[in-house]
């Protein structure tokens, strides 16, 4: 009996030095391993980690954009900027199909930030039973060189100077069916800073319904000697 209270005694004690000479052998292994999991800790920080915790990707302006221009994707670029310095409402890469097609409010400077609040949604739009109607050149006597797509006009007899209506206009035409635009790349600016032109204007299309339209055909065909004085009307709020 006695030895077999030796024997298991003995053998409990081996089984412990087995585990403690196991231990000793793996205190290396563990401390090599908690320093290299230091290290990458440190280099995940220095190299990634540190720019996704202080920093995010915004939207800046890749080039000045002007006030009145309607925006693409090319006016922006991604630009990384510490948290602290995001300017409030400021947009990310996420967003940008929020301000696709929209006009700027506001000049913003290349490199800038942009927020949401710095664009409005354009507003040539169709409405129900609305759609675009040429004014030909034939029918106009009168009108500026300054004429743009989205301004407001009056339409007007040019001899007798009777309103005819009021219209918003759709596109500016050259005589080959190009787009007459600003040559500094606005598409709108206040009516005096529209120093030049990238054509010279042919016709217009304005926004209308059927009833519209007719109303000035009606004119026309009733008074064939006359034709249209075109009227820039006051310039609506960016």
């Amino acid at each position: 009996m006695v030895d077999n209270v030796f024997r298991q005694g003995y053998h409990k004690y081996h089984n412990m030095e087995i585990g403690r000479r196991s231990l000793n052998n793996l205190k290396p292994i563990i401390g090599i391993a908690l320093i290299l999991f230091a290290v990458s800790g440190l280099v995940y920080w220095e190299t990634t980690g540190r720019e996704r915790m202080l920093t995010d990707t915004v939207l800046v302006a890749a080039e000045t954009i002007r006030q009145g221009t309607l925006v693409s994707g090319s006016h922006f670029t991604e630009l990384k900027v510490d948290k602290n310095k995001k300017i409030e409402g400021g947009i990310g890469p996420d967003d940008l199909g929020t301000v696709l097609g929209m006009t700027a409010k506001q000049t913003i400077v290349k490199n800038g930030q942009v927020s949401l609040t710095y664009f409005r949604e354009d507003d040539i739009a169709l409405k129900n039973g609305q759609s675009v109607f040429v004014i030909p050149s034939d029918w106009i006597r009168m009108r500026s060189s300054t004429l743009r797509r989205g301004d407001m006009v009056g339409l007007y007899d040019s001899d007798t100077m009777i309103p005819i209506g009021t219209y918003r206009v759709a596109f500016v035409k050259d005589s080959n069916e190009i787009e007459v635009r600003n040559t500094d790349s606005r598409e709108s600016s206040p009516i005096l800073e529209r120093l030049d032109a990238t054509a010279v204007i042919s016709h217009i299309e304005i926004i209308t319904d059927v009833d519209g339209y007719r109303k000035i055909a009606d004119h026309l065909r009733n008074e064939p000697q006359s034709r249209l004085l075109i009227v820039q009307q006051k310039e609506s709020e960016s």
